[in-house]
């Protein structure tokens, strides 16, 4: 579940919770962060990138989009 600038909190399958925090950045826009944020997620995913990387990115493109 993405939370904007509060990050991101996750289950893994087997069933710990967590959250990621945001990059911190200076927003101009954040029109589209979440979509790009989980493109992002979903490509790694696909590539089979472990869970912490796939945030990583993740959250890295969005601030980068931000």
């Amino acid at each position: 579940v993405t939370c904007g600038e509060q990050g991101c909190h996750y289950r893994d399958r087997s069933g710990e919770a967590g959250h990621w925090p945001a990059f911190p950045v200076e927003v101009v826009d954040t029109t589209g962060c979440g979509d790009a944020f989980h493109g992002s997620y979903a490509a790694d995913l696909a590539r089979g990138l472990p869970l912490r990387e796939r945030l990583r990115r993740a959250s890295a493109t969005a601030a980068l989009k931000a």
